[in-house]
């Protein structure tokens, strides 16, 4: 049903394990015996000492970094050091995780400002061989005037220079069906962040929060049916969980049973 969608883990998942470099290997080793091979490099130290030491032991625990997600200021503070970054990874795509909130709150105008940043950058990057993508969260599709957040930046963003990574928590948070959002955007979205949604307690207030794969509400056949339709390029694990290793698998087994080769 997935062929050709890559399984990746979102290092946000496991980020208080990757600070201890003396057991990077260890820790990715951990990774790779629950089948995923590819990260999303998440909440690390992006310095040439530490992108040293992953890449090691990436190498030794036979896994590959496919894409890493940044903050848009680190990344324009040095450019020439995330081209070189991510060819010494070997990586593909560079991800924004956070918009400007000072460009939320200016609007359409800072949202046309902020998206010229994502251009420029996305056309720098492109021309030395990695792809520049925008993940969302929730915050983005506030109503902005007549439209919103997400819909000011999609329109003020140049395709060929930045494309999307959508995250199936935040778009059912916001009311979205996350299959149909994907297909909506077919070419526009190289990848998605796997995260299940679901309520907790007390009773009568419940929080909502996300949870292992196929633990909540989501309905992850159909939209990894929607990633294959459209050609996204990776998925990743994702999920805040207070124990990953049992929560990574808990969600591998469940992609598992749904018939997902990881």
């Amino acid at each position: 049903m997935t062929a050709g969608l890559q399984i990746s883990l979102q290092t946000f998942t496991i980020r208080r394990f990757l600070k201890d470099t003396r057991k990077l290997t260890h820790t990715l080793n951990k990774v790779k015996s629950l089948g995923i091979s590819r990260l999303e490099l998440a909440r690390v130290p992006f310095k040439e000492p530490y992108i040293k030491l992953i890449a090691e032991a990436c190498t030794s625990a036979g896994v590959a970094v496919g894409s890493t997600q940044m903050k848009l200021k680190h990344i324009e503070q040095d450019r020439d050091w995330t081209v070189k970054m991510h060819s010494q990874l070997n990586c593909p795509y560079c991800v924004i995780s956070v918009v400007a909130f000072t460009a939320l709150k200016k609007g359409a105008p800072g949202i046309k400002v902020y998206a010229e940043r994502l251009n420029n950058l996305g056309r720098y990057l492109k021309k030395r061989g990695v792809t520049l993508l925008f993940h969302h969260h929730n915050y983005e599709f506030v109503p902005i005037g007549d439209s919103d957040g997400f819909s000011l930046l999609k329109e003020y963003l140049d395709p060929e220079a930045v494309g999307f990574v959508f995250d199936t928590y935040w778009l059912q948070r916001i009311g979205c069906s996350p299959a149909d959002f994907i297909r909506e955007h077919r070419g526009l979205v190289h990848g998605v962040h796997l995260r299940d949604f679901t309520l907790q307690g007390p009773l009568l207030n419940p929080r909502i929060r996300d949870t292992e794969l196929g633990r909540g509400n989501l309905n992850f056949p159909d939209i990894l049916a929607a990633c294959r339709e459209v050609g996204v390029s990776y998925a990743a694990i994702e999920q805040d969980s207070s124990d990953p290793w049992r929560s990574l698998a808990v969600s591998t087994a469940y992609l598992r049973s749904i018939g997902v080769t990881i």
